[in-house]
């Protein structure tokens, strides 16, 4: 052990170096003499203040966090901080407890506001363990913006999960600024199953989003394990945008913050009766432009379904009506089946179809003739009981006749619709695969 005789002043606050060196002229390893230490004189009381805000508020008071760290060598066991709002004083904040060199606390704060609008916050550390002023005084002020909006400038993103919740999150993005807004996740299995999770998020109303679910697994929230559903709702409880779970790993919705208009459009198809006795008749309801999922009734709305196709209808009138997701998107039309007829009547030409055979075990012919149209070509669409398009494609004319061979071999036995349709016509049969 060595002592040096003399004295070295550490009076001065800052980071020092010492290097101590052995030397001797017998030493044959001189590169392990030196000895290096870096020591640091901290100040008594020494203080940072820094924070953050949330980016829109729309709840009538402005919320944040301010950050409070110690860089002195003495405990903080107390702090005063000013608050300037927008150039208007506020209470201070205070704090007590303890906070070790390098240590750090958060502190929230939230103040009331009256108007929309762009918001400065000015915070300034006011005194240390009740003492004005600390070593530092440059880094005791920060500076916050925000901007405050309406309290009805908000929409609601909500989550009914499954029974894996921790296989979903989601995000919600602006399309202006292309800023994430909200994202939502970390649910817990057991805990979180078949729960629903609203989250209201602060938005400008005029701005349009893009919601993006993700699901870990890749089977969506529905339905196999659990029936999930997530949806956004305006500030009056209007649906912007619904999934109804049914996806792989992602789905994307894209919306704007205010209802819009309904454009719902609807295309009815009807294949008459061919009995006056026994009802044979079809209603085939393709919806677009609305929110899904839709809802279809053929009783005036006394009862709907989620089914757009309708067998087994007897003459007479229909009312129909059909509704998106949101309740508030409706459309309305009465149309009538009419009683069996061998042919089909169109622009005061005869056309007779014929799917043979029907029943049929797979493969059939479609053969149409006299159609009153001047394509070389038109397109034949199969659909499935409930509305699904399974096949498509066009058949050529020969002669005066269009013509075309089909297999549903890969699909099951069970009632199919045939569609037959140009930009003018469309024509709609019933076939019977055994």
């Amino acid at each position: 052990t060595y002592t040096y005789p003399d004295n070295i002043d550490l009076s001065t606050i800052t980071d020092y170096t010492l290097v101590s060196t052995v030397i001797n002229p017998l030493d044959q390893n001189p590169l392990n003499n030196p000895l290096t230490l870096n020591l640091s004189v901290l100040p008594g009381l020494e203080a940072a203040l820094s924070g953050s805000t949330i980016p829109a508020q729309c709840d009538g008071s402005i919320q944040g966090t301010l950050v409070l760290q110690n860089l002195g060598g003495d405990v903080i066991t107390s702090a005063s901080i000013g608050a300037i709002v927008n150039g208007t004083s506020q209470s201070n904040l205070s704090y007590k407890g303890s906070i070790s060199n390098e240590q750090a606390v958060e502190l929230n704060f939230s103040f009331p506001i009256d108007d929309p609008g762009p918001y400065t916050l000015e915070f300034e550390i006011l005194s240390l363990n009740s003492v004005n002023g600390d070593f530092d005084a440059t880094n005791n002020t920060t500076t916050l913006e925000t901007v405050a909006l309406d309290q009805n400038s908000f929409i609601t993103v909500s989550l009914l999960t499954d029974n894996f919740p921790d296989e979903t999150s989601y995000t919600v993005t602006s399309q202006t600024t292309g800023e994430v807004i909200a994202q939502f996740g970390n649910l817990t299995r057991g805990t979180d199953n078949q729960t629903r999770f609203d989250n209201k998020i602060c938005v400008d109303v005029n701005d349009c989003f893009t919601l993006t679910i993700n699901d870990v697994y890749g089977d969506g929230i529905c339905c196999a394990y659990g029936s999930g559903n997530i949806s956004v709702l305006d500030n009056a409880g209007n649906v912007l945008a619904f999934s109804d779970g049914n996806f792989g790993t992602q789905e994307v919705l894209n919306f704007c913050g205010e209802a819009m208009e309904c454009a719902l459009e609807v295309e009815v198809e009807i294949t008459d009766s061919a009995s006056s006795t026994i009802g044979t008749g079809i209603i085939l309801i393709n919806a677009s432009n609305g929110i899904t999922p839709f809802q279809y009734s053929i009783n005036g709305g006394t009862t709907f379904v989620p089914s757009n196709v309708f067998l087994n209808l007897e003459v007479g009138e229909y009312d129909i009506v059909v509704t998106d997701a949101t309740g508030n998107c409706v459309y309305e039309e009465t149309v009538v089946v009419l009683g069996p007829t061998a042919t089909h009547n169109i622009e005061g030409t005869t056309v007779n179809v014929d799917i043979l055979p029907n029943p049929t075990d797979g493969v059939f012919k479609v053969n149409v003739s006299n159609l009153p149209t001047t394509e070389n070509y038109v397109n034949i669409e199969i659909y499935d009981i409930q509305g699904k398009l399974v096949q498509q494609r066009d058949i050529g004319k020969f002669d005066n006749d269009f013509i075309g061979s089909f297999s549903l071999y890969a699909y099951p036995p069970g009632t199919y619709l045939v569609r037959i349709a140009t930009p003018e016509i469309s024509i709609l049969e019933k076939l019977i695969k055994q």
